[in-house]
């Protein structure tokens, strides 16, 4: 090669560095080796921006708070009760007026009144629905609001019994022994103070002259009489009481004689 001249050392370099050339494009910038041809670049896909954007917050309507009303309370109605024993219930507020019944120990009744001074309450009476007696605050005790129970005034007493006898109710006797004599028995009772006035009447028309007694507090009286007849026959004796009420009783007796 020394002998070779300089001019034909130019055309060797020139193709050794295109030979080279070639080789650094077939394998480092991917072109094919075969073909020759230059590869196309793939398109780049550009993704649109997602939209970060937050719709405004909106406020909420505030509600507005209706109040709630404070509960009426129902006051518990009044009752009452014997202390720890059977307690008297009376015609009226008074040890003048007769028992009617008694309010038992353990049992509970309503309050229907009260007298005005205060010392006793009028209840329905507990042996006897529909009728009313009262018993004493003293021996009793309350339950519930007696604030409002309402003034009962005080009962107007009354004669509330008379019964009578004429004994014996028959009799035969010899007609020789007349007249004969029934004897005659009756009974008043009234239940609170009182002016009694009463007649004594008998069946042949005779009519004692009328009677009147102050009593201060309920009670029984009992009176006594008599009837003389002079024949055989029926016979009635009746009491009439006028005062503070009307009411009567009546009995009869039958006598035969042989």
């Amino acid at each position: 090669m020394a002998n070779m001249s300089r001019a034909s050392l130019i055309p060797l370099v020139f193709w050794v560095a295109l030979g080279m050339a070639c080789n650094l494009s077939s394998s480092g910038l991917g072109l094919s080796s075969s073909s020759g041809a230059v590869p196309t670049a793939s398109p780049q896909t550009t993704v649109a921006p997602t939209s970060t954007n937050t719709p405004a917050a909106t406020t909420a309507p505030t509600s507005t708070l209706t109040p709630t009303p404070a509960p009426t309370l129902t006051p518990s109605p009044p009752m009452v009760s014997p202390l720890n024993q059977d307690v008297a219930c009376r015609f009226g507020p008074g040890t003048v007026y007769s028992i009617e019944g008694a309010l038992v120990a353990g049992h509970t009744v309503l309050i229907q009144g009260r007298d005005s001074p205060g010392g006793w309450w009028y209840i329905e009476n507990p042996g006897q629905p529909g009728r009313y007696c009262w018993v004493p605050s003293s021996d009793t005790q309350t339950q519930g609001d007696t604030s409002l129970v309402a003034v009962q005034p005080p009962p107007v007493a009354f004669v509330d019994y008379v019964g009578l006898d004429m004994t014996p109710s028959s009799k035969d006797i010899a007609c020789g022994s007349l007249p004969y004599t029934f004897n005659v028995n009756f009974k008043i009772e009234w239940n609170g103070p009182i002016t009694l006035t009463f007649q004594r009447i008998k069946s042949n028309g005779q009519a004692a002259s009328p009677e009147t007694y102050v009593f201060k507090a309920s009670g029984t009286q009992t009176y006594t009489d008599s009837y003389q007849v002079n024949a055989a026959g029926t016979y009635w004796f009746k009491v009439q009481v006028t005062s503070p009420n009307s009411i009567s009783a009546q009995n009869t007796a039958r006598l035969t004689c042989h």
